[in-house]
């Protein structure tokens, strides 16, 4: 049982961070050209000072890929890196990108994110890595790093080498201070919770992290719960062009009703294999619908005081992309991270971790109504989170 008295901190599961250190509203969607794709040590992806979600929330054209610490793989690229990628490391034989001519510029971009020895790590244990082109850069100022303290004072965290990065590939892309804003702000606030912290000499007890991280839309009004889930793939043949929405589909918990909508593609359908993958036809999409139609039907569905709820926060930023359309959620991944304190992030391999049991027959008798493999990503969403209800009711 949860102490009623106690009111937890209130979070945004879209920017990963509490209510008042919120980016949201900061950060700006930039369209850049130059795929991003990042490396990601598994140390790092839940540390909160990390600044990849900035990048995520900011760039459209942008992959993140988390390594475990023990991973090794050798000279053939990853099936995620683009063609013509090259890697965004200092050192000899790296070639600085401000000086290079426009023919010049890599294709793509690879970004290692975490320590500067957690970096060095995945450059070890990765020969793909290693064989990649470098490319360096020359800061113009000190790194805006406050809270976490840079090794020289050339070094800088990854927001700050991915705008400087774009900045020289693409000058003419516009809006890139709202990226360093938003980082400015993550340190602003969090420096200032340091200092009062420190001010805090009464000692108090420390409330358990299952309450601390629990959305209280989970535990105060689990019917009022929209549970979304959207399938999105890339152009067939072209690895390097940003997914494209193609299934948004939804269960509201308050009455059961279902959402089931195929999105017609603006680049052409993806390949039999991937529809295969998907649980999808050719035939599906014969009805499918414009992203306008989908937001039009998607607002008569969503009901006031609704709080929508997907595995991974990704989701809304497909539906965001597809539409125009803002629209905020809570990730469970990270609230499953921190309840749990879990790392590894498949999802059906959680789920059977939980062993919860069976979803009660008239949830799944509801999700009839999706088709493909959108259902079964839907009942394991709902799975953990009625785990992670029981848990701490």
């Amino acid at each position: 049982m949860t102490d009623a008295s106690f009111v937890p901190r209130p979070y945004c599961y879209r920017c990963d961070k509490p209510e008042f250190a919120c980016l949201c509203a900061k950060i700006e969607r930039l369209p850049n050209r130059t795929p991003i794709v990042i490396v990601q040590h598994r140390h790092e992806s839940r540390h909160p000072f990390g600044t990849v979600r900035i990048a995520e929330l900011g760039l459209s054209n942008l992959r993140v890929h988390t390594v475990p610490g023990s991973a090794v793989s050798g000279p053939t690229p990853p099936s995620f890196v683009p063609a013509g990628a090259g890697l965004l490391y200092p050192g000899p034989g790296a070639r600085e990108l401000t000086s290079l001519a426009p023919s010049e510029h890599p294709r793509a971009l690879v970004v290692l994110d975490g320590t500067w020895h957690q970096a060095r790590a995945l450059l070890r244990d990765h020969a793909w890595l290693r064989d990649l082109p470098r490319y360096g850069l020359e800061p113009s100022e000190p790194s805006r790093y406050r809270v976490r303290r840079e090794p020289l004072p050339t070094c800088v965290s990854t927001i700050e080498a991915i705008v400087q990065a774009l900045s020289a590939l693409e000058p003419e892309l516009s809006g890139q201070k709202s990226l360093l804003s938003a980082f400015d702000h993550l340190n602003d606030v969090q420096l200032l919770e340091m200092s009062q912290r420190e001010r805090q000499t009464r000692e108090r007890e420390r409330r358990p992290a299952e309450v601390r991280c629990l959305p209280r839309a989970l535990v105060d009004a689990f019917d009022s719960v929209i549970v979304v889930y959207g399938e999105a793939s890339r152009v067939q043949h072209e690895s390097e062009t940003t997914p494209e929405l193609l299934h948004w589909t939804a269960i509201r918990l308050r009455d059961l009703a279902t959402f089931d909508c195929v999105v017609r593609p603006r680049d052409g359908a993806p390949s039999e294999r991937r529809l295969e993958h998907l649980g999808l036809s050719r035939a599906d999409f014969e009805g499918a619908v414009a992203a306008r139609e989908l937001a039009e039907r998607w607002s008569d569905f969503v009901q006031p005081g609704s709080a929508l709820v997907a595995w991974n926060p990704r989701t809304f930023a497909h539906f965001e992309r597809a539409t125009g359309s803002a629209l905020g959620g809570i990730g469970l991944k990270g609230v499953y991270h921190r309840v749990r304190n879990e790392r590894q992030g498949d999802l059906d391999r959680l789920v059977a971790l939980e062993s919860p049991g069976a979803l009660p027959e008239e949830w799944t008798q509801a999700l009839r109504g999706v088709r493909g493999r959108a259902r079964h990503r839907l009942e394991n969403a709902l799975t953990i989170a009625r785990a992670l209800l029981k848990g701490n009711c």
